[in-house]
């Protein structure tokens, strides 16, 4: 009932910004399809990521969105900030099952309280800058080799919010031409350099790709040399209005690697187990994410029970696909990819 009411709500304000302030919808697809029409097709996608898998049936990756220095001390939302708060539960499945791996995507500089999408309050302190003082263990701890050996770090971002428009605020690249886009995933990159991790990947907050500004951030990400970018689920981002990019294979979008997203912890139990099989017999990505904070609005955040419904997830792939599935970072296939 929450999340109808939540869509319901979400619903209206799209479609005022819509008529009303005369924008490009960018929140809803106009024929929603499921994720793996057309993937039963061979293309030139799938016979690249076969060769990728070699030996195994599938590969599996966990992403999180939103790791950032936020944490239940110094925000009203848990980000995984400092090694107590959610971060421990990573840190316990990585102990648990030392093959998991799993990509981070993470905001160098987050700008914004509150968790609404017309709700968000903008910050201009630095308060959660990665580079203060008072984050320097969380750093440490981020940017080791034993961490790392496990979790990619991957760019969300540089605030995850926009003031170019009083609408959807937390889609950081929708309204900025390419200069503005550019300029801001260079500094996130160099936050990043500066505490000695280089990201690889890209993924824009929201999926706000930049229907209202000519793609400028399509553009600039050409320009980035990253590895590879997320740019959309099913029914967002690229694939708002067609599929332009497979949501099972990393597949190639104007010269860019796109990663896939098709699963998500909010799904049940039995719910993954089927999604994994059908992606296996695909012999496809299967790719698990969920958030680092836990609210209502979301339903995908670090909390016990999310924690147990992940291990139950790898113990049936361990069960029914033991040495068939590999466990990977987008990271990893994006540095295989670069070779080809």
């Amino acid at each position: 009932m929450v999340n109808k009411l939540f869509l319901l709500y979400f619903k209206t304000f799209e479609l005022y910004d819509r008529y009303f302030k005369k924008l490009k919808p960018i929140m809803w697809q106009k024929k929603p399809i499921h994720y793996l029409e057309g993937e039963d097709k061979f293309t030139f996608e799938k016979a690249l990521f076969l060769k990728y898998l070699g030996s195994y049936k599938s590969a599996i990756v966990f992403i999180w969105d939103d790791l950032c220095p936020k944490n239940g001390k110094n925000s009203i939302l848990d980000n995984g900030g400092i090694s107590s708060s959610n971060l421990k539960y990573l840190d316990s499945l990585n102990k648990r099952f030392p093959f998991m791996k799993s990509t981070l995507f993470s905001i160098p500089n987050v700008s914004f309280e509150g968790c609404g999408y017309y709700s968000s309050d903008w910050i201009s302190n630095n308060k959660f800058d990665i580079r203060n003082v008072e984050y320097e263990f969380w750093i440490k701890k981020i940017s080791s080799k034993q961490f790392q050996k496990n979790n990619e770090i991957s760019l969300h971002g540089l605030h995850h919010f926009q003031k170019e428009k009083k609408y959807w605020p937390q889609m950081e690249y929708e309204f900025k031409t390419k200069d503005k886009c550019l300029n801001s995933i260079m500094e996130g990159k160099s936050i990043f350099k500066e505490i000695n991790i280089n990201v690889t990947g890209f993924c824009p907050p929201v999926f706000g790709i930049g229907y209202n500004s000519n793609f400028g951030l399509i553009e600039a990400l050409k320009e980035c040399n990253f590895d590879y970018v997320c740019l959309g689920t099913k029914n967002s981002g690229v694939n708002l209005f067609n599929k332009n990019v497979s949501c099972v294979y990393p597949s190639y979008y104007q010269s860019l690697l796109n990663m896939p997203q098709n699963l998500s912890l909010t799904l049940s139990f039995e719910d993954l187990k089927k999604n994994i099989d059908d992606i296996v017999k695909l012999n496809g990505l299967i790719v698990i994410k969920g958030h680092f904070v836990q609210n209502w609005r979301l339903g995908d955040g670090w909390n016990d029970e999310i924690y147990k419904k992940i291990v139950k997830v790898i113990e049936y792939l361990e069960n029914k696909y033991f040495n068939k599935v590999k466990y990977v970072t987008f990271g990893d296939i994006g540095k295989w990819y670069k070779k080809q």
